[in-house]
């Protein structure tokens, strides 16, 4: 007779990147890679906050001194720099975000203000925005029903009052000249 010399299926667990099994212990005692190498994959797949990369570093396990000197290892060689991603992330989200929103988004990937003051005053005429983006409602009759759900939409986006009325006068110019 033979006796296979699999374990248990309860002591192994299947990795969600591979089908190869490895005992549990395996899987929890798992050896960190080199952080520079991690680092420097993270920020070539997409540009990242300072902020958000100490909080990956720190998930992942890496002491406070290795997450120190990677930082300052990106920052000296230009890898990272909080004033580029600022300056990326608010242009990728201008066309369908108001300054508000940007500016919320930016804090939240732990930004500082003063960066996010020159991210956002770089973009362009908020009211012009506001203008595009409600052109989504365009011909359609121009009521108030429709002019409700449209500053509630562009309020959604971070886009101020003046901005949102702007828009919502153009709309009804518009709707005024299509007939």
């Amino acid at each position: 007779m033979f006796i296979s010399k699999k374990r248990p299926t309860s002591e192994l667990e299947e990795t969600r990147t591979s089908s190869r099994r490895r005992t549990i212990s395996e899987a929890k005692h798992k050896k960190l890679g080199p952080i520079k190498n991690y680092a420097v994959w993270l920020m070539g797949r997409q540009d990242y906050s300072a902020a958000d990369l100490e909080r990956r570093f720190a998930m992942k396990g890496y002491p406070a001194k290795e997450i120190q000197d990677c930082m300052r290892f990106l920052k000296d060689n230009a890898l990272q720099s909080d004033e580029r991603f600022a300056g990326n992330r608010a242009r990728t989200k201008e066309r369908r975000q108001g300054n508000r929103r940007i500016a919320m988004d930016l804090k939240t990937k732990g930004i500082d203000q003063e960066l996010i003051a020159g991210a956002v005053e770089t973009l362009g005429e908020e009211k012009e925005r506001a203008i595009g983006v409600v052109q989504k409602f365009a011909g359609k009759d121009v009521t108030q029903e429709l002019k409700t759900k449209a500053w509630r939409f562009l309020a959604a986006r971070g886009f101020g009052s003046d901005s949102i009325k702007a828009a919502l006068s153009a709309l009804q110019e518009q709707s005024g000249s299509a007939r």
